[in-house]
């Protein structure tokens, strides 16, 4: 509800509504009226080591459940799968590690140059 009490349309994809598929634009899904986010993981933002782990764990998880799709599984399993790989991956690359090159403003730059080349083209 914003300040003047009028209800607000939640910004993220709802399950429920129709959305649109691609395979070659990104991104991958369209729903009308609903916000991106865009991230990227730099090489070296994670120890090969780590990532080696997460692969393991994955498939041994994977292995365990089943080859059913994470959209098919119940509510609680994929809590289980979001505590176990997402939330764990975001707080080791919440760490910093690797070079940040992003901080460098001419880094930033040519990515944001990036993100805005097509800009009201696509």
């Amino acid at each position: 509800m914003n300040s003047d009490g009028h209800v607000l349309e939640d910004p993220f994809l709802d399950p429920d509504l129709e959305v649109v598929r691609t395979r070659r634009n990104l991104p991958h899904w369209n729903q009308l009226g609903k916000l991106y986010f865009v991230t990227w993981r730099l090489a070296d933002s994670l120890p090969k080591e780590v990532l080696a782990r997460i692969e393991t764990d994955r498939r041994d998880w994977q292995r365990q459940h089943g080859d059913i799709p994470l959209s098919a599984m119940g509510h609680l399993v994929k809590h289980e799968w979001y505590r176990l790989f997402h939330h764990r991956v975001q707080t080791w690359l919440d760490a910093g590690q690797g070079s940040c090159v992003l901080h460098r403003a001419e880094a930033c730059r040519i990515l944001c140059d990036a993100l805005h080349h097509f800009h009201g083209e696509r």
